[in-house]
């Protein structure tokens, strides 16, 4: 995968673990959560050491391409990180 399909998925297990909250089942939110955070992870992986963005050339699939050319912003160092940690703070549980 490529981080703009790296990135789709963080989306979707995102949009995933909303719903599963809202349907009261926390073990599944929460696992969508973790599972967006490791997309999240894979994501940043594509930021060149010392660098803040992803190069476009990273993107050789054309769903990837799509998703960077949507919103290239989408794919600052800082941006990341903060999706990542949105995603890390807002587990729908919380240890016992």
């Amino acid at each position: 995968l490529d981080p703009g399909e790296w990135l789709l998925v963080a989306d979707w297990c995102g949009e995933a673990s909303e719903v599963a909250e809202r349907q009261g089942d926390d073990a599944e939110a929460a696992d969508l959560r973790w599972t967006a955070v490791a997309a999240m992870e894979e994501v940043r992986k594509f930021v060149p050491a010392g660098g803040d963005v992803i190069p476009e050339s990273a993107f050789w699939s054309t769903r990837g391409r799509t998703v960077y050319q949507r919103d290239p912003g989408r794919f600052r160092r800082r941006r990341l990180e903060v999706i990542r940690d949105f995603y890390l703070n807002d587990m729908p549980w919380s240890p016992s």
